[in-house]
């Protein structure tokens, strides 16, 4: 039966921290901890988040830089595992919309996006179903944030995203939600 735990919270509630300290308990020292990062850095607020992510786990993980298609990733470093921390479902999800989005997309382009979009999902279901070792998932709970309520491509970002929590936090075993640093089980 596959580990796979799931770690929700907003932004900056801590969750990164709290993941990678279960993760580290739920690895074995003989074998390689894998880190996952969805990533990119788009900015330089990213940029800086990113290093000090960096500098926090420091070489206590393998990483391996992912942005789009993370069930592969899991599915090519899975035997090689202790344990794998995906960090983050839903800047990975991001992504996605970044790079398969338009403003103004004709009915083909918004349904091969979709396409696109369930195939991802249903690609990672599948492969955290089967995983022969423990994944820790960080995903932020964005009904927590605040976004525009005009804008289509936020509103797709929620609600896909919020879709992709709940069908993830069904198959996890366990689920925590942080605020302010402090982990409460959920699950």
């Amino acid at each position: 039966m596959p580990d796979v735990t799931l770690v929700l919270g907003g932004g900056r509630s801590g969750k990164s921290t709290f993941a990678e300290k279960l993760a580290l308990k739920k690895g074995d020292d003989d074998k390689n901890r894998y880190y996952i990062a969805t990533a990119e850095a788009f900015d330089s607020e990213m940029k800086n988040r990113i290093q000090k992510h960096k500098e926090r786990r420091g070489d206590t993980f393998i990483t391996v830089e992912e942005s789009i298609d993370i069930y592969k990733a899991i599915d090519e470093i899975q035997d090689d595992a202790s344990v794998i921390l995906l960090e983050c479902l839903s800047v990975w999800f991001g992504n996605i919309l970044y790079y398969h989005y338009k403003e103004k997309e004709s009915d083909e382009e918004r349904e091969n996006r979709e396409h696109f979009i369930d195939f991802q999902i249903k690609s990672l279901l599948e492969v955290l179903k089967k995983v022969r070792c423990p994944v820790v998932i960080v995903s932020n709970e964005t009904n927590l944030e605040i976004f525009p309520t005009n804008d289509e491509e936020s509103s797709i970002f929620i609600k896909k995203a919020e879709e992709l929590n709940r069908k993830i936090a069904l198959l996890s075993d366990s689920v925590y939600f942080c605020v302010a640093g402090n982990p409460l089980r959920l699950k």
